[in-house]
């Protein structure tokens, strides 16, 4: 009989090893998977998978329900887009706040036990495509709603470095399209104030379209007093068109987020933990080339989205460490005293608990590589001044159609691009 129990305990320790092992593998394999899928170009076959995913891992029904969004748009599917990027926000906005049930289960067993909401720049970038949804289906009034519902966002965290610029721009431009003026100048003045803080301490600059839109409409709605002070900050010497037209580029794929193993000292040693990491590998493409006279100042970058993944791990990684760390140590704690028992005892069955308790330690724990891993590596823009009808035919974008892509309301045209 004894004998028996034993199997049983050991056939139980084999299952949990290779059940949370597997678990914490299939998540990381399925990431790779579809981002592999979507640089191949096979977007169906990525979208089939994303769907199971998404019906299946309700812990990261976010993220799935982000990177189907993506997928979607890639077709030009854009209300299967929307309905996705929809319900990313709706589950997000719902997960904001951790329930205690989940807590719990990262304290026992590792941080892919909490259902993933989403990085603040993926929710600025999920406003941000759902607004450009609405625009190539020509539902402008829509997309000015998104970046409403954006603006509320930033104010439920009551902090500024952590507004968005580059939603401000955008929006700026939408709010012109619509001819809410007033509206428009207050985003894109808060568009230059917000790089302008970002870039304080660095070599960078105001995007010079950021400045440029800002004084036009300066100009345009006689704020002369302003607008003075901003053409001496600004320095721009350009002639204001009536009508222009915003190209979009979305280049390259975002990072991938790999598992990385550091040793830190607790009470009773030094232990390994495991916490997340992004390769060095950027997977960045080439814009267009784009050949106007017209253009403001060529392709600049609106955002690096690898370089915002990259910072908000960075500043997630204190907690990550903390909690793993304390995690990590709670567990080797249970091990220590399981131990202790199966040395004072004889009894197999004691000893045998012992060796599980161990088990689970080692292969309970696994970084959390969950991110919007479909997004591009980089959002790049180009302002182009429509002095008059033939500008918009004339324009040659790398031998790419223009003219069909265009999305216009007012005195502001839209096209948008994604590469590869």
């Amino acid at each position: 009989m004894a004998r028996l129990r034993a199997i049983k305990i050991i056939s139980l320790s084999v299952f949990i090893f290779l059940f949370l092992s597997s678990c914490a593998a299939l998540q990381q394999s399925n990431i790779y998977d579809v981002h592999n899928l979507r640089l191949e170009g096979n977007i169906d076959e990525a979208i089939a998978k994303s769907e199971d995913l998404y019906n299946d891992d309700s812990k990261s029904k976010v993220m799935h329900a982000l990177n189907l969004g993506l997928l979607y748009r890639m077709k030009e599917d854009y209300i299967n887009s929307n309905r996705y990027l929809e319900e990313a926000k709706q589950e997000s906005e719902y997960l904001r706040a951790i329930s205690i049930t989940e807590n719990v289960q990262a304290t026992l067993v590792n941080d892919t036990s909490l259902s993933y909401v989403g990085q603040r720049y993926e929710i600025y970038l999920l406003y941000m495509y759902k607004a450009l949804n609405y625009i190539h289906l020509s539902d402008w009034d829509s997309s000015r709603v998104e970046m409403r519902q954006a603006d509320e966002y930033a104010r439920s965290f009551g902090d500024e470095a952590y507004d968005f610029a580059a939603y401000r721009y955008l929006s700026a431009n939408i709010y012109e399209a619509l001819g809410e003026y007033d509206s428009a100048l207050i985003d894109y003045r808060k568009a230059v104030e917000l790089y302008d803080k970002q870039v304080e301490n660095s070599d960078n600059h105001v995007p010079n379209q950021y400045a440029y839109d800002y004084l036009r409409l300066l100009y345009q709605l006689r704020r002369i007093s302003e607008y003075s002070r901003a053409q001496e900050k600004y320095k721009l010497d350009e002639a204001f068109a009536d009508k222009h037209l915003l190209v979009i580029q979305n280049l390259g794929a975002a990072p991938l987020k790999q598992e990385n193993r550091i040793t830190v000292s607790i009470s009773s040693g030094v232990v390994s933990i495991a916490i997340p990491s992004y390769s060095r590998q950027r997977y960045y493409y080439n814009p267009l080339n784009i050949e106007s006279e017209s253009s403001i100042a060529g392709n600049e970058e609106m955002i690096d989205v690898d370089s915002f993944a990259r910072e908000a791990l960075d500043e997630a990684m204190p907690e990550i460490i903390a909690r793993t760390t304390a995690r990590v140590a709670a567990k080797n704690a249970i091990n220590d005293a399981a131990y202790d028992v199966a040395q004072s005892e004889t009894n197999t069955m004691t000893s045998l608990l012992a060796i599980t308790s161990q088990i689970y330690v080692l292969a309970s724990e696994a970084a959390d590589l969950r991110s919007w891993s479909l997004l591009p590596s980089s959002i790049v823009i180009n302002k182009i001044a429509l002095f008059d009808d033939d500008d918009l035919a004339d324009l040659d974008i790398s031998g790419k159609e223009v003219y069909n892509r265009v999305k216009t309301r007012g005195s502001v045209s839209i096209a948008e691009y994604s590469l590869p």
